[in-house]
């Protein structure tokens, strides 16, 4: 074999293991890809049946709630801080009406 021939057999056994250690990182990083992927999916899927229990919970509740009229006559659940604030606060308002009103000379 002659020298050039010798190189050209080494540059192509060369390009040979440089083409293989670049299609095992692109392997790599596919791979990772498709794990990472997997794992959105399981995710999302996990959240899509936490939503959909949640809907249907809700469902429940308002048909337990259209059952019942209005709902005005029997709550079903307790009063948020809020609602208690501002009842609190209509109350305080209905008593210092009321104490104006009773001071009034008729």
């Amino acid at each position: 074999m002659t020298n050039r021939a010798q190189k050209v057999k080494l540059n192509s056994v060369e390009l040979d293991r440089m083409n293989l250690d670049q299609a095992l990182r692109d392997f790599e990083v596919s791979n990772a890809r498709v794990l990472d992927l997997t794992q959105r999916l399981i995710d999302s899927e996990r959240r899509r049946r936490e939503v959909e229990a949640e809907v249907e919970t809700l469902r429940s509740r308002l048909d337990e709630v259209a059952s019942h009229g209005n709902g005005a006559d029997r709550p079903t659940a307790e009063p948020t801080p809020f609602a208690e604030r501002v009842a609190r606060w209509t109350l305080r308002r209905a008593k210092t009406a009321a104490k104006t009103l009773l001071r009034r000379p008729s």
